[in-house]
C-alpha cells in the first residue's frame, strides 16, 4: 500500500500516522503499530499509536518481553499528538509479533481472558518459521477460547534470519 512504500522511502514509521492513512469518517478513532525493519542490521525503528505491545522472543527459545515502551494514543483520539519513535535491534533468530487486543482478549468459557501472560506462553520456545509461530499461537488460543471470537484477530510475525 502506499503507507507501507511511505514508510521505506522515508525510513520512519511515524510517516504511516498522518492524516492520509486514516479515515476519521468511517471511524473515531483506531489503533496502529508499525514496524520498520532493516534487514542488513537487524535495527527495527517502531512507532505505536494504542495498540497491544508487541513480543519479541528472544533467539533460541530465549525470554518473551514487550518491545520498551514506546506507546502513543489511539489515532483520531485527540488531534495533532505526536508520536514516539523507538529503536531496537533484532538478533539473529529473534522473532516479534504483532497482534491485535482479540487475541489478549479471548475468552475461556468461564469467561477468564487470555491476557497477555497467556499470550507469551503460546509463543514458540523453539526457532520456528513466523508462519509457524502464527499457527501454534492460533492453534492455543483455540484451545483456550474455543471456536467463538467476540473480537477481531490479526496477527504478523517477524523472524530475522541468519546471515
Amino acid at each position: 500500500t502506499n503507507a507501507i512504500g511511505t514508510a521505506l522511502v522515508e525510513g520512519t514509521p511515524v510517516q504511516l500516522f498522518s492524516a492520509e492513512h486514516y479515515a476519521p469518517s468511517h471511524h473515531g478513532w483506531t489503533c496502529t503499530a508499525c514496524p520498520v525493519h532493516d534487514p542488513r542490521t537487524g535495527e527495527l525503528t517502531y512507532a505505536n499509536a494504542g495498540h497491544e505491545p508487541p513480543l519479541l522472543r528472544m533467539a533460541g527459545g530465549g525470554a518473551v518481553c514487550p518491545l520498551p515502551d514506546c506507546d502513543g494514543l489511539a489515532l483520531g483520539a485527540m488531534s495533532g499528538v505526536p508520536y514516539e519513535e523507538c529503536r531496537t535491534a533484532l538478533a539473529p533468530g529473534d522473532l516479534l509479533l504483532l497482534y491485535t487486543d482479540g487475541l489478549t482478549e479471548a475468552r475461556a468459557d468461564d469467561g477468564s481472558f487470555l491476557e497477555l501472560e497467556g499470550l507469551t506462553a503460546l509463543l514458540p520456545r523453539t526457532d520456528v518459521s513466523a508462519t509457524e509461530c502464527i499457527r501454534a499461537v492460533y492453534s492455543g488460543v483455540s484451545a483456550f477460547a474455543g471456536d467463538v471470537r467476540r473480537d477481531d484477530v490479526a496477527m504478523l510475525a517477524l523472524r530475522r534470519l541468519a546471515k
